[in-house]
Protein backbone atom coordinates (compact mmCIF):
# COMPACT_ATOMS: atom_id res chain seq x y z
CA UNK A 1 0.00 0.00 0.00
CA UNK A 2 2.70 2.34 1.29
CA UNK A 3 5.46 1.61 -1.39
CA UNK A 4 3.69 1.96 -4.91
CA UNK A 5 4.71 4.69 -7.37
CA UNK A 6 1.58 6.49 -6.01
CA UNK A 7 2.48 6.61 -2.33
CA UNK A 8 5.80 7.55 -3.20
CA UNK A 9 5.04 11.13 -5.71
CA UNK A 10 2.33 11.81 -3.39
CA UNK A 11 4.61 11.91 -0.58
CA UNK A 12 7.20 14.12 -1.96
CA UNK A 13 5.05 16.79 -2.95
CA UNK A 14 3.05 16.69 0.01
CA UNK A 15 6.63 17.03 1.95
CA UNK A 16 7.91 19.61 0.10
CA UNK A 17 4.41 21.44 0.08
CA UNK A 18 4.48 21.55 4.24
CA UNK A 19 6.35 24.63 4.14
CA UNK A 20 3.00 26.54 2.49
CA UNK A 21 0.88 27.13 6.15
CA UNK A 22 4.20 28.55 7.82
CA UNK A 23 5.32 30.45 5.01
CA UNK A 24 2.16 32.03 4.91
CA UNK A 25 1.48 32.79 8.61
CA UNK A 26 5.59 33.92 9.11
CA UNK A 27 5.58 36.48 5.70
CA UNK A 28 2.33 37.62 7.52
CA UNK A 29 3.90 38.07 10.41
CA UNK A 30 6.34 40.16 8.76
CA UNK A 31 3.54 42.49 7.01
CA UNK A 32 1.88 43.01 10.35
CA UNK A 33 3.92 42.95 12.86
CA UNK A 34 5.30 46.39 12.12
CA UNK A 35 9.17 46.37 14.13
CA UNK A 36 9.23 50.43 13.92
CA UNK A 37 5.49 50.97 15.52
CA UNK A 38 6.42 51.87 19.24
CA UNK A 39 5.17 49.57 21.70
CA UNK A 40 3.69 51.02 25.12
CA UNK A 41 3.01 47.93 27.13
CA UNK A 42 1.47 49.53 29.61
CA UNK A 43 -1.51 50.85 26.69
CA UNK A 44 -1.42 47.24 25.44
CA UNK A 45 -2.59 46.00 28.52
CA UNK A 46 -5.09 48.89 28.82
CA UNK A 47 -6.62 49.04 25.91
CA UNK A 48 -6.02 45.48 23.63
CA UNK A 49 -4.98 42.45 26.22
CA UNK A 50 -8.73 42.07 26.94
CA UNK A 51 -10.20 42.13 23.51
CA UNK A 52 -6.84 39.83 22.07
CA UNK A 53 -8.11 37.44 25.06
CA UNK A 54 -11.90 37.38 24.19
CA UNK A 55 -10.82 36.96 20.60
CA UNK A 56 -8.87 33.88 21.24
CA UNK A 57 -11.47 32.45 23.88
CA UNK A 58 -14.34 33.13 21.13
CA UNK A 59 -12.53 31.31 18.53
CA UNK A 60 -11.31 28.42 21.12
CA UNK A 61 -14.77 28.03 21.93
CA UNK A 62 -16.12 28.22 18.47
CA UNK A 63 -14.08 25.17 16.87
CA UNK A 64 -14.69 23.28 20.18
CA UNK A 65 -18.45 23.01 19.20
CA UNK A 66 -17.73 23.29 15.56
CA UNK A 67 -16.17 19.92 15.78
CA UNK A 68 -17.93 18.62 18.43
CA UNK A 69 -21.47 19.56 17.30
CA UNK A 70 -21.70 21.08 13.81
CA UNK A 71 -19.44 18.73 11.85
CA UNK A 72 -20.60 15.57 12.72
CA UNK A 73 -24.48 16.56 12.81
CA UNK A 74 -23.59 18.21 8.92
CA UNK A 75 -22.32 14.50 8.28
CA UNK A 76 -25.14 12.71 9.43
CA UNK A 77 -23.40 11.66 12.54
CA UNK A 78 -24.13 11.80 16.46
CA UNK A 79 -22.83 14.44 18.06
CA UNK A 80 -20.85 14.09 21.55
CA UNK A 81 -21.06 16.54 24.14
CA UNK A 82 -17.66 14.82 25.75
CA UNK A 83 -15.55 15.97 22.78
CA UNK A 84 -16.53 19.32 23.11
CA UNK A 85 -15.01 19.57 26.61
CA UNK A 86 -12.03 17.11 24.97
CA UNK A 87 -11.21 19.78 22.31
CA UNK A 88 -11.70 22.41 24.60
CA UNK A 89 -9.39 21.52 28.00
CA UNK A 90 -6.64 19.38 25.46
CA UNK A 91 -6.75 21.10 22.41
CA UNK A 92 -7.09 18.12 20.62
CA UNK A 93 -7.81 18.50 16.42
CA UNK A 94 -4.69 21.11 17.35
CA UNK A 95 -6.50 24.26 16.51
CA UNK A 96 -5.13 25.40 13.04
CA UNK A 97 -6.21 28.75 13.73
CA UNK A 98 -3.84 28.69 16.58
CA UNK A 99 -1.07 28.78 13.95
CA UNK A 100 -0.66 32.61 13.32
CA UNK A 101 1.63 32.57 16.90
CA UNK A 102 4.39 31.43 14.15
CA UNK A 103 3.66 35.46 12.99
CA UNK A 104 5.93 35.86 16.49
CA UNK A 105 8.96 33.70 14.86
CA UNK A 106 8.66 35.97 11.36
CA UNK A 107 8.69 38.94 13.38
CA UNK A 108 12.13 38.34 14.89
CA UNK A 109 13.73 37.25 11.78
CA UNK A 110 12.19 40.43 10.03
CA UNK A 111 13.17 42.97 12.97
CA UNK A 112 16.47 41.26 13.74
CA UNK A 113 17.45 39.73 10.54
CA UNK A 114 20.35 37.11 11.10
CA UNK A 115 23.85 37.33 10.46
CA UNK A 116 25.42 35.39 7.54
CA UNK A 117 26.48 32.46 9.11
CA UNK A 118 23.20 32.08 10.97
CA UNK A 119 20.92 32.51 7.74
CA UNK A 120 23.43 29.34 6.74
CA UNK A 121 22.62 27.65 9.99
CA UNK A 122 18.42 27.98 9.02
CA UNK A 123 19.12 27.49 5.68
CA UNK A 124 20.66 23.79 6.51
CA UNK A 125 18.01 23.17 9.63
CA UNK A 126 15.13 24.30 6.69
CA UNK A 127 16.83 21.45 4.14
CA UNK A 128 17.41 18.84 6.71
CA UNK A 129 13.55 19.10 7.95
CA UNK A 130 12.37 19.24 4.13
CA UNK A 131 14.47 15.60 3.74
CA UNK A 132 13.40 13.96 6.92
CA UNK A 133 9.59 14.95 6.16
CA UNK A 134 9.99 13.05 2.83
CA UNK A 135 12.15 10.24 3.44
CA UNK A 136 11.07 9.77 6.99
CA UNK A 137 7.19 9.29 6.25
CA UNK A 138 8.71 6.98 3.05
CA UNK A 139 11.03 4.84 4.96
CA UNK A 140 8.61 4.58 8.47
CA UNK A 141 5.07 5.36 7.86
CA UNK A 142 4.34 1.51 7.86
CA UNK A 143 6.56 1.11 11.13
CA UNK A 144 5.45 4.10 13.19
CA UNK A 145 1.47 5.22 13.50
CA UNK A 146 0.73 8.49 13.02
CA UNK A 147 3.80 9.58 12.10
CA UNK A 148 2.96 12.16 9.46
CA UNK A 149 1.13 14.03 12.48
CA UNK A 150 4.75 14.27 14.03
CA UNK A 151 6.58 15.59 10.82
CA UNK A 152 4.46 17.39 8.24
CA UNK A 153 1.38 18.69 10.10
CA UNK A 154 2.04 22.54 9.58
CA UNK A 155 2.76 23.13 13.48
CA UNK A 156 5.32 20.49 14.11
CA UNK A 157 9.10 21.42 14.70
CA UNK A 158 10.33 20.25 11.11
CA UNK A 159 7.66 22.38 9.08
CA UNK A 160 8.51 25.32 11.18
CA UNK A 161 12.06 25.54 10.49
CA UNK A 162 11.13 24.23 7.08
CA UNK A 163 9.39 27.57 6.60
CA UNK A 164 11.51 29.88 8.41
CA UNK A 165 14.63 28.69 6.58
CA UNK A 166 12.81 29.11 3.05
CA UNK A 167 11.51 32.64 4.76
CA UNK A 168 15.48 33.46 5.31
CA UNK A 169 16.40 32.63 1.78
CA UNK A 170 13.96 34.55 0.21
CA UNK A 171 14.34 37.36 2.14
CA UNK A 172 18.27 36.92 1.71
CA UNK A 173 17.44 36.94 -2.05
CA UNK A 174 14.92 40.24 -2.75
CA UNK A 175 16.88 42.35 -0.02
CA UNK A 176 14.96 45.14 0.94
CA UNK A 177 12.86 45.03 -1.94
CA UNK A 178 8.64 45.42 -1.43
CA UNK A 179 5.92 45.54 -4.01
CA UNK A 180 4.00 48.68 -4.68
CA UNK A 181 1.03 46.82 -6.17
CA UNK A 182 -2.31 47.46 -4.75
CA UNK A 183 -3.70 44.06 -5.69
CA UNK A 184 -0.93 42.39 -3.36
CA UNK A 185 -1.12 45.34 -0.57
CA UNK A 186 -4.51 44.64 -0.17
CA UNK A 187 -4.50 41.10 0.42
CA UNK A 188 -1.43 40.94 2.31
CA UNK A 189 -3.56 43.63 4.67
CA UNK A 190 -6.55 40.95 4.50
CA UNK A 191 -4.07 38.16 5.32
CA UNK A 192 -4.75 37.89 8.82
CA UNK A 193 -8.36 38.07 8.52
CA UNK A 194 -8.64 35.39 5.68
CA UNK A 195 -7.26 33.04 7.95
CA UNK A 196 -8.85 33.30 10.47
CA UNK A 197 -12.47 33.80 10.12
CA UNK A 198 -14.05 30.35 9.64
CA UNK A 199 -10.69 28.49 7.69
CA UNK A 200 -11.46 25.76 9.44
CA UNK A 201 -15.09 25.16 8.57
CA UNK A 202 -14.71 26.20 5.14
CA UNK A 203 -12.06 23.46 4.81
CA UNK A 204 -13.74 20.87 6.92
CA UNK A 205 -17.26 21.73 4.49
CA UNK A 206 -15.24 21.32 0.91
CA UNK A 207 -13.45 18.02 2.17
CA UNK A 208 -16.30 16.08 4.13
CA UNK A 209 -18.88 16.98 2.37
CA UNK A 210 -19.34 19.42 -0.37
CA UNK A 211 -15.90 18.56 -2.42
CA UNK A 212 -14.49 15.27 -0.92
CA UNK A 213 -11.56 13.82 -2.77
CA UNK A 214 -12.96 11.11 -4.11
CA UNK A 215 -14.83 13.42 -6.95
CA UNK A 216 -11.34 14.00 -8.30
CA UNK A 217 -10.05 10.58 -7.97
CA UNK A 218 -6.46 10.27 -7.45
CA UNK A 219 -5.83 10.54 -11.09
CA UNK A 220 -6.38 14.80 -10.41
CA UNK A 221 -4.66 15.83 -6.95
CA UNK A 222 -3.03 18.82 -8.44
CA UNK A 223 -6.68 19.90 -10.03
CA UNK A 224 -7.75 19.25 -6.31
CA UNK A 225 -5.55 21.26 -4.20
CA UNK A 226 -6.33 24.10 -6.69
CA UNK A 227 -9.98 24.11 -6.53
CA UNK A 228 -9.29 23.94 -2.67
CA UNK A 229 -7.65 26.83 -2.29
CA UNK A 230 -9.52 29.43 -4.89
CA UNK A 231 -13.11 28.08 -3.27
CA UNK A 232 -11.74 28.37 0.11
CA UNK A 233 -9.58 31.73 -0.23
CA UNK A 234 -12.26 32.88 -2.24
CA UNK A 235 -14.96 32.54 0.28
CA UNK A 236 -13.05 34.29 3.44
CA UNK A 237 -12.13 36.82 1.59
CA UNK A 238 -15.54 37.61 0.47
CA UNK A 239 -16.30 37.73 3.73
CA UNK A 240 -13.26 39.83 5.32
CA UNK A 241 -13.31 42.56 2.43
CA UNK A 242 -16.90 43.68 3.13
CA UNK A 243 -15.86 43.35 7.20
CA UNK A 244 -12.47 45.75 6.67
CA UNK A 245 -15.03 48.70 5.91
CA UNK A 246 -17.47 48.82 8.91
CA UNK A 247 -16.02 50.66 11.30
CA UNK A 248 -15.03 48.82 14.95
CA UNK A 249 -15.04 45.57 14.00
CA UNK A 250 -12.29 46.33 11.18
CA UNK A 251 -9.35 46.21 13.22
CA UNK A 252 -10.12 42.31 14.35
CA UNK A 253 -9.97 41.06 10.65
CA UNK A 254 -8.36 43.94 8.54
CA UNK A 255 -4.36 45.68 9.25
Amino acid sequence: MYKGATFTVGNLFNGLSRAGVPMFLLLTGALLLDEERPFDAKRFYKTSFLSMALLFLFWLVFYAAWRAFGLPLLRGKSADPGHFWEYLLTLKGLYPQLWNLFMLLCWYLAAVPPTRDWRFVLYGLGLGSALLMVFGVQAYVEDIPGIRDYLVEANTLPAILYGAGLFTLISALSGDRTTQCPVVRELSRSAFGVYIIFHVVVLDLLVNILLPYKVFHEQYPLLYILTLFVLTYGARLLVVLPLSRVRGVKKLFHY
